[in-house]
């Protein structure tokens, strides 16, 4: 789907924000001063790829492994799912399901599990009986209000992609995408991406052009994300890293294959 851009007022809520990390300890929250500062959120353009199956080698901290991601769609209802497992021990699970709207995905529902923690989730009603949406959590007591173009901690990537291939321009370097975010576990920010403009990855004859993009965190525990889109369309990310404060190695992923 492709949409006129709007803008919409930012999330002012938080919760804790751990990022796709297999450590039981969830750092601080984001805060909800960082998430106000963010500038009104733009409703993007969006051009919805087509279903995919992505496979990524995964690091986090020493522990080395694979990981699947992998999207669905079909008559207007999606699910994107990210496997991620080392020595055939499951290390993060995450799975979205929702559908399509103006805005473009629009999650219903984000369930998050770890190795050794239990599976959470975050369902997103998308009409609560009085004209609007809210957000609640499994695992905490607080709803949050929902605002067009909310996104979760796994369909922001497909999010990305289906802006980035309706609106190619924000790739241009310095230009910034912005999206409401929720986790599984009671938090919810903006995040503000800035692209670094086009690289080039790795070394000829297999070298790959994407574009760099990067969440600029407003605090020191803020979720800090770095993402390559492959400059082709449907920019699929072929690298991706992030973590939540200065002690979390974080996860990192590359793409290895597309299908």
């Amino acid at each position: 789907a492709v949409t006129p851009r709007q803008h919409v007022a930012p999330v002012a809520e938080s919760g804790s924000s751990p990022a796709a990390s297999t450590q039981p300890a969830a750092p601080p929250p984001e805060t909800a001063a960082s998430a106000a500062a963010a500038h009104s959120v733009p409703v993007y353009a969006t051009r919805i790829p087509t279903p995919a199956t992505l496979q990524y080698r995964m690091r986090r901290g020493m522990v080395q492994g694979n990981a699947e991601l992998t999207w669905r769609l079909d008559a207007g209802r999606y699910e994107v799912r990210l496997e991620a497992r080392a020595s055939g021990v499951g290390l993060l699970t995450q799975v979205s399901q929702g559908g399509i709207d103006a805005a473009g995905l629009a999650p219903v529902r984000f369930t998050d599990k770890r190795v050794r923690r239990s599976a959470v989730a975050a369902n997103i009603q998308r009409d609560a009986g009085n004209g609007k949406g809210k957000i609640t959590f499994s695992g905490s007591e607080p709803e949050l209000a929902l605002h067009a173009g909310t996104q979760d901690r796994l369909s922001w990537m497909v999010q990305l992609a289906a802006i980035a291939s309706a609106e190619p321009q924000l790739l241009a370097a310095r230009a910034k995408i912005a999206m409401h975010v929720v986790g599984a576990r009671g938090d919810a920010a903006v995040w503000q991406f800035q692209s670094s403009g086009e690289v080039t990855m790795g070394v000829s004859p297999g070298a790959m052009r994407a574009f760099k993009l990067q969440r600029l965190p407003q605090s020191a525990y803020d979720t800090q994300v770095d993402v390559w889109l492959d400059a082709a369309p449907p920019h699929w990310p072929v690298r991706a890293h992030w973590r939540s404060g200065p002690r979390d190695p974080g996860m990192e992923m590359w793409r290895i294959d597309i299908a």
